[in-house]
This record gives structure tokens, C-alpha cells and sequence, in this order.
């Protein structure tokens, strides 16, 4: 080989050796490439799976909240029933004491009449006032006169404090001043011409039996005895001992 021919296969060498060089620095460049989009990739990666963690975290709460309002739901469900049942059982209770009571208080009012209009006539009139009845107390009303699951609510009731004077509705005279069952303390006025008026569930009797009483007076004290759900007068008016709708007298 002359100096010519091992000039140029040193030149050829080294052409080789820059484009391996080249080469490699292109793989280096691509690699790198590589290596940055792979890391890129695993950080995005890593950025959704924390998001779907939150998320689904998320969610898991929000099932446990609605999981623990719905129970308290069905809790608060379950003690409005109960509380519910309970009421309607104590007024069915209430209705059906008062039912038992009604038929003695009308027999007991019709003796009562009978016994008082064969004996002598007062010098004072006993029938209602011309101005008609009056509201015994001033309270809301909160049971009107009628029937209740099948039963007769014989009056009205009207809701009032514990101890709230309670007066005559008209002029009479007292015939029952006493303890009767579910009315508790009672007190029935006889008004003449077969009319009665009684007022249940009082605290104290304030007139005794065979009392004439003026309309307005004081006859009792309200309150909660006898088949009570709590402090109220129940008010009837009874025509021949037969409980009417007292509405229609106040």
C-alpha cells in the first residue's frame, strides 16, 4: 500500500468513526427524549391517580354521610310514628274513657233534672241569660265536637294554662261538683228547660253541688285530671242529658 491508499483509508476511518460519533450523539438526543416524555408520562400518570384517589375518596365520603343521614332518617322516622301511634292511641284512649262516661254523666244529669223539677220553683230563674252562653275560659280551641275514630267527642276542648279560672257559661245550678273517671273533677250546671253544661278536667271545684251560680261566676280551677293529655277544660252542653255540639250555643 503506497502513502496515498493509507492516507485515504485513514481518511475513510475517520469518516466512519464522526458518523458513528454522530450517531450515537442522535441516540443520546433520542434517549433522552424518550427518557423525558417516559417521565413526563409517569408524572401525569402519577397526578391521575391521585385525582381518581381524591375523587373516589371523595365519593366514599359523601356515601357515608348519606349513608349516616339516611339512618338518621329512618331513626328520626321511627320515633315520629311511635310518637305518632302514641298520641293517637292516648286520644282514642281519651275519646273512648269520655264515651264510657257520657252515657253515666247523662243518666246521672237526667235524675238530676227529673229530681229538680218536682221540687219547688226557685225565686231566681236558672235558664240561660238572654245574651245566651258564654266561653267558660278564654283559650284556644283545640278539639271541636264529633266523632273520632268512630266514637263521639261528646265536647269541645279548649286549651288553657294549669289553674286558669274557669266560670259558669250561663246561670244555674250546680248538680255535679266531684270526681267522675275520665272527666276528673267535674262540675255540670243545670241551666233549666232540659239544658246542662260540664266542664271536665279541672285542677280544683271552686261550687258544690246544689249551688245556684250566676253566668260568669267562678266554678272551678282548669287543669289536667281524669283521662287528660294536658291542661284544658272540656266543655260540653247536654239537651235531656244528650251531649249537642256546644258551637252552637257560645
Amino acid at each position: 500500500m503506497d502513502q496515498l491508499d493509507y492516507l485515504s483509508d485513514i481518511g475513510r476511518q475517520d469518516e466512519n468513526i464522526a458518523s458513528e460519533v454522530n450517531r450515537a450523539k442522535l441516540q443520546m438526543r433520542e434517549t433522552r427524549n424518550a427518557t423525558r416524555r417516559t417521565r413526563n408520562a409517569v408524572a401525569e400518570a402519577t397526578r391521575t391517580v391521585a385525582a381518581r384517589t381524591a375523587e373516589q375518596r371523595a365519593v366514599r365520603d359523601r356515601l357515608a354521610w348519606s349513608q349516616r343521614k339516611l339512618a338518621t332518617a329512618r331513626r328520626d322516622k321511627r320515633s315520629v310514628l311511635a310518637s305518632v301511634h302514641e298520641d293517637k292511641q292516648a286520644a282514642l284512649d281519651h275519646v273512648q274513657e269520655l264515651e264510657l262516661q257520657s252515657a253515666a254523666l247523662a243518666a246521672k244529669i237526667q235524675a238530676a233534672q227529673a229530681a229538680r223539677a218536682s221540687a219547688p220553683v226557685r225565686a231566681t230563674s236558672s235558664a240561660p241569660s238572654s245574651s245566651g252562653f258564654i266561653w267558660p275560659v278564654h283559650g284556644i280551641l283545640t278539639s271541636e265536637f264529633g266523632w273520632r275514630w268512630g266514637r263521639l267527642h261528646a265536647g269541645i276542648d279548649i286549651a288553657v294554662g294549669n289553674g286558669t279560672p274557669v266560670v259558669a257559661s250561663a246561670s244555674g245550678t250546680v248538680i255535679v261538683a266531684g270526681w267522675m273517671g275520665g272527666y276528673g273533677n267535674l262540675v255540670v250546671i243545670d241551666h233549666g228547660n232540659g239544658i246542662a253544661t260540664a266542664y271536665g278536667h279541672n285542677s280544683t271545684i271552686a261550687a258544690g253541688a246544689g249551688q245556684y251560680v250566676a253566668q260568669g261566676q267562678l266554678i272551678a280551677y282548669s287543669g289536667n285530671t281524669g283521662n287528660s293529655t294536658g291542661p284544658h277544660v272540656h266543655f260540653e252542653v247536654r239537651v235531656g242529658g244528650v251531649p249537642v255540639d256546644p258551637l252552637g250555643y257560645l
